[in-house]
């Protein structure tokens, strides 16, 4: 699945953070956390605004019994965003 995910980023460059979030899920759901979070990270380090990201992150970290943290994570995408259904 990460292979289709960087052929399609390879192809559509403009869809990069849709698919970084999607690879990063995947990856959790391998039990590769550690990866996706790492992966999440520098995405985030690259584009800070994508809230697509914080989603993803929020959903590995909850996945790891990271609870606190998801909240945190998707409490600070609320802050920014307190209108957005």
């Amino acid at each position: 699945a990460a292979a289709q995910f960087d052929e399609f980023v390879a192809q559509s460059p403009e869809h990069r953070v849709v698919a970084t979030a999607g690879r990063a899920q995947v990856l959790a759901e391998q039990g590769r956390a550690g990866e996706a979070l790492a992966l999440l990270e520098r995405a985030l380090g690259a584009y800070p605004d994508q809230d697509e990201l914080r989603h993803a992150r929020a959903f590995v970290l909850d996945r790891e019994g990271r609870v606190d943290e998801a909240i945190r994570e998707l409490r600070a995408v609320l802050a920014r965003r307190p209108d957005d259904p």
